[in-house]
């Protein structure tokens, strides 16, 4: 197979939200965040270099996980395999660069496991590890690959990845291993262990773990090192301080002390290691031919390759960020000047904290803010049921078992999928998922309407969060009546009455609740509960995970944000928040749909205002009349299947009205249920800015007595229909 040799890596990827912290205030400001972890920013700055470079990579099932692969895939490297563990979230690290000058000889920089916004650890706790099983994937598309040779990049000693590299390396592969700032070498004492450093052709340490290496093997220095290791190169790298390197050749050690290259603007040393090894590793497979690594040759060359990586280092350590020299997903680097931009326009750590203050989700980390969740009933019950959802869908995920959710990839329509008030747009969004996932049609209706007009049909599916909604009753009576092949009640409370009329042996009950009841008029849990759990009997991955729920908490932190950025985008548009008192139009369709039918019910029950709903592209067939050009408030609601439309549809918009688009990149299903998320945390705010808690509006006396009456499904037999009134 012709063509150089490829460098591959596998194992966990890691996210970097850098800081700066101003050393004459003491203030830290967050710059952003970019892929980090020296496995992978060894593989981007070889593959910026011309390498071709492969990898496997473990992420959690998150916004960080997506942004870090896209953008290694951006940067050539290519992507052979992903193990997305649900539930779990990607590896952050927080790095606080302090800043003074950029002729400054040493940054004073640091990383720390702990978000410095909300204090959450966010590297080891919840996050995924390199599995045998995604070990044994890669070693089958190896195979499968025809096994070029080429370099294994590895970032620890673990056994693990160490099996699949010595299988590499009796095919002509070399090892190559990056002890970087590792502690913990005492405890790795033993002939295993031995052996796994003797099977390493290149060796790379840190200065930090020097000594602890050489206690580790009984030497006393890096020529006895390279004696007892046999490894062709291991490098020393000591920073501004240089390198050492022992190289060896027939049989010989050659040690050799090189000095640092020289930098007129160092701003930041974070991944100068990382630069310098990939560029090495680059040197070795563009010499190497395809069916062997070649290392340097001798000594003189070592130290050139060497050489070279220090000279691409030092260029590195003028940007901010382990890879703020190489252009991330915006095509720019990150440079001084960026830097310095950001300490006057970014936002403060603390600033950032008083802004968690009124969020479930960290603005910085996306990591559950818990302190706030329990806070929140103090103010509004509206936002505490929007903030403690969480909580709720990790309670009813631990119970998931316990219901027949599966029982729904088995369901047969066509049929009617029952719902009233606020479970009405849970019920469109199942009743989508059902269709999608080829179970016949399945028609959203309202208890009424089905009493009404309803006909016989294999299936019928009622959502009651209550599990005693009379209208809902009457329904199933009516669906009795049809002899309905199977019914299926999702209810948010065990045994629920309406439960007692089912066929135990034709119908089933799903619970979709949790101990924990929520409060006030606005139905929040009814609409999340059911079409979370609905969409995740389809996910067998997620479904079999304890910790699946965490799945839910990214898609609800992402709805979060996207909410947030919504209404500050229509502040800045409409010059204030006036655009909540406008008259609004909601438009989507599709997936988008049941969102646009709960944004509708939420604000005109919570008493935020009026809404006018209309499918995206029926708004052209003269629904546009009353808002097009008239100063209203668009929101919109979109995903991938409808944006060519959309940008039409939003660019004749914005001539006169105010958008608030929360459209989302997910498509169908997943898509749908963000934006379902995305609703409650947008009327969340809503609220908040009108002062009305929308889950305490005042209830006219005549309104329940409209809610109560019941009488009226007894059409069918010829009564005229009354009220509690006239039945006392």
């Amino acid at each position: 197979m012709s063509g150089p040799p490829e460098i591959f890596s596998i194992g966990p990827l890691v996210r970097d939200i850098v800081f700066l912290k101003d050393s004459t205030s003491g203030v830290r400001f967050r710059v952003g965040s970019r892929g980090g972890g020296s496995l992978w920013n060894v593989l981007v700055n070889a593959s910026y270099l011309g390498a071709k470079c492969k990898a496997v990579c473990v992420a959690g099932s998150d916004l960080a996980a997506r942004e870090s692969l896209r953008e290694l895939s951006d940067l050539g490297v290519q992507i052979v395999d992903q193990q997305i563990t649900s539930g779990r979230r990607t590896k952050t690290l927080h790095e606080i660069l302090e800043t003074a000058a950029p002729s400054q000889k040493v940054p004073r920089h640091s990383f720390s496991s702990r978000c410095p916004v909300c204090g959450t650890e966010t590297y080891r706790k919840g996050t995924p590890r390199t599995g045998s099983t995604t070990v044994e994937k890669a070693q089958r598309f190896l195979v499968s690959d025809g096994l070029r040779a080429g370099i294994m990049h590895i970032d620890g000693l673990d056994k693990t990845r160490f099996g699949l590299a010595d299988e590499l390396r009796t095919r002509g592969w070399a090892i190559s291993v990056d002890l970087g700032r590792s502690t913990g070498l005492h405890r790795m004492r033993g002939t295993k262990f031995l052996h796994r450093l003797k099977s390493v052709d290149f060796l790379f340490v840190h200065h930090s773990v020097e000594t602890e290496l050489y206690q580790v093997l009984s030497v006393s220095g890096l020529d006895e090192a390279s004696e007892k290791l046999g490894a062709q190169c291991i490098v020393v790298m000591r920073g501004e301080r240089g390198l050492s390197f022992a190289a060896k050749f027939d049989g010989k050690s050659t040690v050799r002390e090189q000095a640092a290259a020289h930098s007129d603007n160092v701003v930041d040393t974070a991944g100068a290691g990382d630069a310098l090894i990939g560029s090495f590793l680059t040197e070795v497979v563009r010499n190497s031919d395809p069916s062997q690594i070649q290392g340097p040759v001798d000594a003189a060359t070592t130290a050139e390759f060497l050489a070279r990586g220090q000279t691409w280092a030092a260029s590195k350590c003028a940007f901010v960020g382990a890879r703020g020299h190489i252009a991330g997903a915006e095509g720019k680097s990150w440079s001084w000047d960026r830097a310095r931009k950001v300490l006057t326009e970014a936002k403060s750590v603390d600033d950032l904290a008083l802004t968690n203050l009124s969020r479930s989700m960290c603005i910085s980390c996306d990591s559950m803010l818990v302190e706030q969740v329990q806070q929140s009933v103090s103010t509004f019950q509206l936002r505490h049921n929007v903030l403690k959802l969480p909580a709720l869908v990790e309670e009813a995920w631990g119970s998931r078992h316990f219901s027949p959710w599966r029982l729904l990839r088995d369901l047969k329509g066509p049929g009617y999928i029952i719902g009233t008030g606020g479970s009405f747009a849970a019920a469109s969004y199942v009743g989508l998922l059902l269709q999608s996932a080829g179970r016949g049609v399945m028609q959203p209706i309202r208890p009424f309407d089905y009493v009404r007009t309803g006909v016989a049909t294999p299936l019928v599916v009622v959502l009651s969060h209550s599990g005693q909604t009379a209208d809902i009753e009457q329904a199933v009576k009516k669906a009795k009546q049809l002899s309905v092949g199977r019914i299926v009640l999702v209810a948010g409370v065990p045994d629920p009455p309406l439960g007692q009329s089912l066929d135990p042996q034709r119908d089933t009950i799903l619970l979709a609740g949790s101990t924990q009841q929520e409060r006030g008029f606005l139905s929040i849990a009814g609409v999340a509960l059911p079409a979370f759990l609905a969409w995740a009997s389809f996910q067998t991955q997620t479904w079999a995970d304890d910790g699946g729920f965490r799945v839910f908490n990214h898609l609800y932190s992402e709805a979060e944000n996207r909410a947030l950025r919504a209404a500050t985008d229509a502040d800045h548009e409409a010059r204030g928040t006036d655009w909540i008192d406008r008259r609004m139009v909601a438009l989507g369709g599709g997936f988008s749909w049941p969102a646009v039918l709960d944004f509708e019910s939420k604000i005109v029950e919570g008493t935020l205002g009026h809404v006018e709903v209309s499918e995206m592209k029926d708004y052209s067939h003269g629904r546009f009349m009353s808002s097009i050009e008239r100063g209203c408030t668009a929101v919109i609601f979109g995903l991938p299947d409808d944006l060519a439309y959309r940008e039409f549809l939003l660019e004749r918009l914005r001539r006169k009205n105010v958008i608030v688009d929360i459209s989302s990149s997910r498509p169908g299903p997943e898509g749908g249920l963000e934006l379902l998320l995305t609703v409650l945390h947008l009327v969340r705010f809503i609220s908040e800015r009108k002062g009305i808690d929308a889950a305490k509006p005042e209830v006219p006396k005549v309104g329940l007595e409209l809610y109560r009456y019941t009488s009226i499904f007894d059409f069918q037999n010829g009564s005229r229909g009354t009220d509690e009134r006239d039945q006392t």
